[in-house]
């Protein structure tokens, strides 16, 4: 069955929560609606029906400023082509009556206001519009107050033209960018906001920003809600502040949701929206170095370095060392450092120092197995840059407890000793008889009890341990097969490569051309 096509609401009421509850309590796009515009009274909304008109106001009887009898009034003196149901409490029936006698199509009750009895008056106003449409036999061509939030997104993602879009020109414009954190303080496994939380967020920012301000929200398949503010005067950053930190508070109090937000810089034509959503993204960006819930300004002297940061290969050897020796707390000063070298430069992208930290625990997954299972995605979705370092502290606490616990509980001992100690010289080869030795064991009953306990030769596995910290070298630090060759001990650099190739499927160029630790471009770590 074809859907009818969507009719515009306007929610008229003095009480925000009462605004946003409407607004949200059902997936209006479902039954053929779309929630257009909020106002906290009837100057508010007739303001807003100058520039276009919904198809239906769902308008409360008593408020101040401009009450629904007086909106209903000069609606029907300028004969606005608009259907209106009335919001009532029970003891306001004179105005009721009133309200009928000047052309409100029906009321409900707001204590006993339920989805289901709202949808029921829809339909029949529907029906209604629909046959006056179909004498008409066409409209007025005016634009639908639901369509401005569709030209918004039209214009960020390029899909309609700026000439399509003239009716949303103003003396001067600001863009925010607002993102709700996936991941709330405290509790890293909370889940994406659901759909009621994200209609709210539309909604509730509709229904608190400045008065004097024509609002235009879209949420982008991304993630960003982007919100359009315009008006015919400057809109100043003491403005927009007060905006975000009462939206903040509202959504944190009301929705659980704690949203990080990014400012463009003023702009006066539409033409310059592309450029300004940039600009708010740059900034929400930025937020990541403080955090969620942070409120940034675009800067014109702020641009992000176009590289990474890394560990340097003699910190990267002491982690190792540090995880070996069951030193988490070593381990996790030399995090540290890294960390707060991060934040003092406060300019890598997000998602450069997210893969770096991936970088880091990938580099020590490999080289312990028996690890418990790690969840990479803690690291990529982090909100703020505390929140990847809390996250990589766990990973370092849980690997050097679970060596610790390996090699309490390993049939033979000698063999995690003799792995420990081709993980600390990497930098050379260690021969069989030098870990037989510190096995405590004969080279022959060594060799077989090390494939027994590993499922690899000897060899295998030192070439192994060799090539994972070959892949670092090359990836991260930028050394080339010389210099990789020669840091895990191997002085033919042929055999170097034909060695990488055989354990990876490519050459070393062909890995630094991937630019991936697993060198395909997958974010998933294999265990070995």
């Amino acid at each position: 069955m074809e859907k009818p096509e969507p009719l515009s609401i306007m929610i008229v009421d003095d009480e925000m929560l009462v605004r946003t509850g409407i607004a949200s309590f059902l997936n209006w796009s479902e039954y053929g609606y779309i929630i257009a515009a909020q106002a906290a009274n009837g100057l508010e909304a007739l303001e807003m029906m100058r520039e276009g008109c919904p198809d239906i106001i769902l308008l409360d009887i008593k408020m101040t400023e401009m009450n629904g009898v007086e909106l209903l009034r000069i609606l029907k003196r300028e004969q606005l082509p608009v259907k209106v149901i009335v919001l009532s409490c029970h003891n306001e029936l004179d105005y009721v009556k009133e309200s009928i006698r000047l052309g409100a199509e029906d009321y409900i009750l707001k204590l006993s206001l339920q989805p289901e009895a709202l949808l029921a008056k829809l339909s029949e106003v529907r029906k209604k519009i629909e046959a006056e449409r179909k004498d008409k036999n066409g409209g007025s061509g005016k634009l639908s107050l639901k369509d401005s939030d569709d030209l918004l997104n039209g214009l960020i993602t390029g899909q309609i033209t700026v000439e399509e879009a003239g009716c949303l020109e103003a003396k001067e414009l600001r863009l925010l960018v607002l993102h709700p954190a996936e991941f709330f303080p405290g509790n890293p496994a909370k889940a994406h906001p659901t759909p009621l939380q994200q209609r709210s967020l539309i909604h509730l920012c509709k229904g608190m920003a400045p008065q004097d301000r024509k609002v235009h929200v879209v949420c982008l398949s991304d993630g960003n809600y982007v919100l359009l503010l315009r008006g015919g005067m400057n809109i100043t950053n003491e403005e927009i502040t007060d905006f975000v930190n009462k939206f903040q508070t509202a959504s944190r109090h009301y929705l659980s949701l704690v949203v990080s937000a990014g400012v463009s810089a003023p702009f006066t034509s539409i033409r310059s929206i592309r450029e300004a959503y940039r600009q708010a993204v740059n900034a929400l960006q930025r937020c990541y170095y403080f955090h969620a819930g942070a409120l940034l300004f675009f800067s014109q002297d702020f641009t992000f370095l176009k590289t990474g940061p890394a560990l340097s290969a003699d910190e990267d050897e002491s982690l190792r060392r540090c995880v070996i020796n069951g030193d988490s707390s070593a381990a996790k000063n030399i995090i540290e450092n890294f960390f707060s070298g991060v934040l003092k430069t406060g300019s890598y992208p997000p998602d450069r120092v997210r893969f770096t930290a991936v970088e880091i625990i990938h580099g020590l997954y490999k080289m312990f197995p028996r690890v418990p299972e790690f969840n990479e995605d803690l690291l990529f979705k982090s909100e703020t840059l505390a929140e990847l370092r809390m996250h990589v502290f766990d990973f370092i606490d849980t690997i050097v407890l679970s060596w610790k616990e390996s090699r309490a509980q390993a049939r033979h001992p000698g063999i995690l000793r003799a792995k420990e100690l081709i993980l600390s010289r990497l930098d050379r080869t260690v021969s069989l008889e030098e870990a037989a030795v510190e096995a405590g064991m004969s080279k022959c009953y060594f060799s077989t009890i090390f494939a027994q306990e590993t499922g690899e030769s000897f060899t295998g596995y030192v070439n192994r341990m060799k090539i994972e910290r070959a892949r670092t070298l090359l990836l991260r630090d930028g050394l080339s097969n010389n210099e990789a060759a020669e840091r895990i001990g191997l002085t033919d650099v042929s055999y170097f490569g034909k060695l990488f190739k055989k354990h990876t499927g490519l050459s070393p160029a062909q890995f630094r051309r991937s630019g991936t630790m697993e060198g395909t471009g997958a974010r998933q770590f294999k265990k070995l």
